[in-house]
């Protein structure tokens, strides 16, 4: 992202990049971080909470890149909605993996970070 972050960063829009499912979290958050240094003023948001193992909790490599990407909340111009985090485990409400995933986050980078979203 070259000239059109900083355009969509001076017409004051909002990016969103859906990392993609399928894939483990993490595999571009070293992607994600360049665009936040080449346009700091550029707001971002990275829907699903990054997208944590919920149906995988026990795997701690996993988890560790989650935790990776859910860190560059800690850039002031980056956000992550929580929509369709039920849909990652297939739980029934109240889904306690996405809650864990959910207070995980607040913990790391706060609630201020975190955006309410439905699918």
């Amino acid at each position: 992202m070259g000239a059109e972050g900083d355009a969509a960063a001076d017409r004051d829009l909002v990016i969103t990049l859906d990392l993609g499912r399928g894939k483990p979290p993490g595999q571009q958050t070293e992607a994600v971080r360049k665009i936040i240094d080449w346009h700091p003023n550029l707001r971002i948001v990275i829907p699903h909470l990054a997208q944590p193992p919920i149906a995988d909790m026990d795997n701690e490599e996993l988890n560790t890149l989650w935790e990776a990407q859910i860190l560059l909340g800690q850039h002031e111009n980056l956000w992550f909605d929580t929509a369709a985090l039920p849909v990652y485990g297939e739980q029934e409400y109240p889904v306690a993996p996405a809650q864990y995933y959910i207070r995980r986050a607040t913990d790391l980078i706060g609630s201020k970070k975190l955006m309410c979203g439905s699918d």
